[in-house]
């Protein structure tokens, strides 16, 4: 009774004296220092000698001394050299067990690898351009009477990259900010043949200061005599070496479209797939077929612009200037636009606005014909994430289980003088060496499905793409968090046996389901979340691809024309017609502007006093009835030439 009356050391001055002292030391010092507090409690208070004990096992804390050693008595390398003997020999003693753990978490780092991939190439989209901080593509602003009636929309406004031609003619000259300004119009499925040669080619027309502005290396020619002539192309690398082989190809002559014949005077770098700007040949800007109408007609908004602006340039001043020039070449058509859309006067009709380069891939809700939604990295990410906690709470769980299958290993190296660090240590490197067993594989995985990714995301990624660096040190930070998550709580567990306990009497230790259960119920949820994701997206997909789109897509056969006017278009089509007309395996031949998809056509109209617009298809009589499009009310177009026979 006596001896339960007397005061105690207070438990957490030891705890601090354990945690400094080296394991060899804490002992003997620890003894003497409570030997000394059973001396101070006899002579006076519990108080003063609780006090004395603290400022005594404070002068212990000598870093020069014991630090030192610390360290002579405890190499590091030698301790991580054992730990990793002793983890390769469990490894290869529990191979079934390694191989669940592995398996689950390769799978884990391998979508994170592709997803890695994916990121990188989202993010270095156009950063390439050295001056890219420079560089901005020109946006029209302008105000819509539609939107502004429909409640849904988000704003009376819409943007779009097309801009009239002229604005690139003149903005180098009116606006000293801009160093160089160039016109990028994209240009579809041209017919390019050389000899017996000829090839369907997806290009642009462009100003001679594309290749000012943009840090695509013009391999062969001169960037300053480029395009003298509007009869001139430059070929990207691939094209060139597609026609002409091992000949050089500058100077030689392309026919583009059967009729124009143009003569290559450049060969340039091909795009690499992370840029904004796709092109196998350039064309300039004069070739356009409908360049000198567009020239003099501000109307036509169907030319998008890019700017190299000076280093130090004011955006706000340059902004100003921009208002200032759509002023002068816009202003009276802006205020018929204003009367007649009857747009309120505090509402801006129409202004340009501007987009860094390095902002272009993801500024999706401006009109362009290559852009995404920054929420696929993030949803992408998202997916990632939950399924390396997924594999981890796997790794977990199994390493839970098996801890308490090795307390009788646990029990024998404490008696031996394991101390529960050390227990902790050896159990993290086994879970690390899990874990880089786990990321070889998962590397392999990604680089055997790395085809099938491309395919799901409309990408071309490769791991040879990137910096091996970067993929180096992305899997060793892998390795590192998913090692120390998924294996400390197992060490903790592991390193808290008792040795005596598990000894004497022989059986596993109870492993703790307080926190075991809830990883498992954590593991069911985000599995059924991500199944459940999954069929909805799925049931999504299969609906848009099997939605009716209100005509017939069966056996349809789409050829575009690129001629210059509707009339020629028109005798073409007619002259198809005309030549098919006894044939048994094309029943019909329809033309129209745009095909399918949204058409760029976009025309005001008034209803009832309302100013509306629309985008139109230009058609010919024979589109309704070879689409087996129904109308809803009315009928089709007057004088219906009677259909071909089948």
């Amino acid at each position: 009774m006596e001896q339960s009356n007397s005061p105690k050391a207070p438990e957490w001055v030891q705890r601090f004296v354990e945690w400094f002292c080296p394991d060899e030391l804490v002992e003997s010092i620890l003894g003497d220092l409570l030997e000394e507090f059973d001396q101070y409690a006899q002579r006076m208070s519990a108080r003063k000698a609780r006090r004395r004990f603290f400022w005594k096992s404070l002068l212990f804390f000598r870093p020069y001394i014991l630090m030192r050693n610390k360290i002579a008595m405890k190499n590091p390398t030698l301790l991580l050299s054992n730990y990793t003997k002793i983890a390769w020999r469990n490894i290869l003693k529990r191979k079934m067990y390694t191989f669940l753990n592995a398996f689950g978490l390769s799978i884990g780092i391998a979508i994170s690898i592709l997803i890695y991939l994916f990121i990188i190439d989202e993010y270095r989209f156009d950063r390439f351009h050295t001056k890219s901080e420079q560089i901005f593509r020109l946006n029209e602003r302008s105000y819509d009477s539609d939107l502004a009636q429909n409640p849904e929309a988000e704003s009376p406004y819409r943007e779009s990259a097309y801009l009239p031609l002229g604005i690139g003619s003149v903005i180098k000259d009116e606006i000293s900010a801009v160093k160089h300004a160039t016109r990028f119009v994209p240009i579809e499925n041209i017919s390019v043949g050389y000899g017996t040669n000829i090839f369907k080619e997806n290009g642009a027309f462009v100003d001679a200061d594309f290749f000012q502005i943009f840090d695509f290396q013009l391999i062969k020619g001169n960037a300053d005599q480029l395009f003298l002539s509007p009869l001139e192309v430059v070929l990207t690398s691939e094209t060139a070496k597609k026609y002409f082989g091992e000949e050089d190809p500058i100077g030689k002559t392309l026919k583009i479209e059967g009729s124009y014949d143009f003569t290559v005077m450049g060969i340039i770098e091909n795009p690499p797939a992370y840029s904004s700007l796709n092109f196998s040949i350039l064309a300039p800007m004069q070739a356009h077929p409908r360049y000198q109408e567009s020239l003099e007609s501000w109307g036509n908004f169907s030319f998008p612009t890019f700017i190299e602006l000076n280093p130090e340039t004011s955006l706000s001043g340059f902004k100003n200037n921009l208002n200032k020039l759509v002023n002068k070449y816009l202003g009276d058509r802006m205020e018929r636009w204003r009367e007649r859309n009857k747009i309120p006067k505090n509402d801006t009709v129409f202004e340009i606005t501007f987009t860094s380069l390095q902002d272009i891939h993801h500024n999706y809700k401006i009109e362009w014909y290559k852009a995404t939604n920054p929420q696929t990295i993030f949803i992408l990410g998202g997916v990632a994430l939950l399924i390396l906690v997924i594999a981890c709470i796997n790794y977990v769980s199994l390493a839970t289980m098996l801890s308490a299958q090795r307390n009788r290993e646990v029990g024998v190296r404490k008696v031996l003088g394991a101390s529960k660090k050390g227990l902790i240590g050896q159990f993290w490197v086994e879970a690390m060496l899990t874990t880089a067993i786990a990321a070889v594989f998962g590397l392999g995985l990604a680089y055997f499905f790395t085809d099938h990714f491309n395919d799901f995301t409309g990408k071309n990624l490769s791991l040879f793409d990137v910096n091996p660096l970067y993929i180096f040190l992305f899997i060793v930070i892998l390795i590192f968090i998913i090692g120390t998550f998924s294996g400390l709580y197992p060490a903790i567990i592991a390193s808290r046996f008792n040795p005596i306990r598990t000894l004497r009497i022989g059986l596993a230790a109870s492993v703790s389901s307080a926190f075991s259960k809830p990883l498992v119920v954590l593991q069911f949820s985000l599995s059924a979340f991500l199944i459940i994701s999954a069929i909805v997206m799925v049931q999504q997909m299969n609906y848009i691809t099997h939605k009716e789109l209100g005509f017939d897509q069966s056996q349809i056969v789409v050829l575009k024309s690129y001629e210059q006017s509707n009339i020629e278009g028109n005798s073409i089509i007619e002259k198809i017609r005309q030549a098919t007309a006894s044939s048994r395996h094309i029943s019909s031949v329809t033309g129209a502007g745009d095909s399918f998809a949204r058409s760029r056509s976009r025309y005001g109209y008034k209803y009832q006093g309302e100013q509306h617009h629309s985008h139109v298809f230009v058609v010919d009589p024979y589109y309704l009835p070879t689409l087996s499009i129904e109308l809803k009310e009315g009928r089709n177009f007057r004088n219906t030439p009677p259909m071909p026979n089948p």
